[in-house]
């Protein structure tokens, strides 16, 4: 009479030397039924059914999916986000700050719908839930890191705000379907019927009057401290006749600067024709000329507008033009 235990239907054993090991048949395939951790199939029969039933499982959930036209494996929100976001930054079409802020509102995602849920699993209506969400109950605003600012009360974040949180979102189930962790079509922002939307307003524009105002204000002003003065006329020379953005203008070099051909160069990332080349105007030439070559003929290099302090690059164009009086400026 054989006393050999009978083993499952899918298991089968190989007698290496003096060891008997498990293995499996699942879908075709065979595989060593490996406890985590170990790199050979098990010695133990308990051990080996109990691996082969997760195994059969696993296999039987893989059937399923591709019934239902899903992809092989499930990717969580949180996973998916970090991969987005390093194959974002991997691709250098966009700069960090825009990296920091899809990280902030998946983050605020992660929160809201749990880390672990599944992609596949965030549904149209929970989506406008969190748009609600996001508008109704307060958040603690982010400070910057390096600022010696007290902290910041929590407040409700306003629709643009929140918009640009279900743009982010939204962004990133477009790469699960470049990488297939979900189906083609699969985007629950997208078909969100309603979505917050900003109240539009009049733009306000300075006009010419207002703008020389400004400029002969940040010439002429007098502080006793002047090392916060340092280039504000100069920067808001700069800003008002070349039309620059604030990232722009901080990016800015002295060598961008060509006296010879009359142009500045500005470096800008945030669409594929803002890297340019615009007209110096001859206002603008009399102005940056002593700012660039002073009277002690050492020529400036390097950053165009530094921080007076560390000479690093400021962080906030607004930060040193709001520092000419409230009773002298155009607005």
């Amino acid at each position: 009479m054989n006393s050999k235990p009978r083993t499952p239907a899918g298991i089968y054993t190989r007698n290496q030397g003096a060891t008997v090991r498990y293995y499996a048949r699942i879908g075709g395939e065979r595989m060593p039924l490996k406890p985590p951790g170990e790199k050979r199939a098990t010695t133990d029969p308990e051990v080996a059914q109990a691996l082969f039933a997760q195994l059969v499982m696993d296999h039987q959930k893989t059937q399923l999916r591709a019934i239902h036209s899903l992809p092989k494996v499930a990717v969580s929100l949180f996973a998916a986000a970090e991969e987005h976001l390093k194959l974002k930054a991997a691709a250098g079409r966009v700069r960090t700050q825009t990296i920091e802020a899809d990280e902030l509102n998946l983050e605020r995602a992660c929160a809201f719908f749990g880390a672990d849920t599944l992609l596949e699993a965030i549904t149209p209506q929970q989506v406008g839930q969190w748009a609600t969400h996001l508008q109704t109950t307060p958040v603690a605003a982010r400070r910057p890191e390096g600022t010696n600012r007290g902290k910041r009360a929590s407040r409700v974040m306003g629709a643009s705000n929140a918009r640009k949180c279900l743009n982010s979102l939204s962004n990133l189930y477009r790469r699960a379907q470049e990488q297939g962790w979900v189906s083609m079509g699969v985007n629950p922002v997208g078909a969100l019927m309603s979505k917050p939307q900003d109240k539009h307003h009049e733009s306000r524009w300075f006009e010419a009057h207002e703008v020389a105002l400004l400029l002969e204000s940040a010439r002429t002003v007098q502080r006793k401290r002047s090392d916060g003065m340092a280039g504000a006329y100069e920067l808001l020379a700069t800003a008002a006749l070349t039309g620059a953005r604030p990232s722009e203008l901080l990016g800015l070099t002295a060598e961008d600067v060509s006296f010879d051909r009359n142009t500045i160069l500005i470096r800008g990332t945030k669409t594929d024709g803002a890297f340019r080349s615009v007209p110096l105007p001859p206002q603008l030439r009399e102005i940056l000329e002593p700012y660039l070559t002073p009277r002690d003929r050492t020529p400036r290099t390097g950053l165009l507008f530094r921080s007076p302090k560390s000479g690093e690059r400021v962080t906030d164009a607004r930060t040193r033009s709001q520092r000419a009086p409230a009773s002298r400026r155009g607005r």
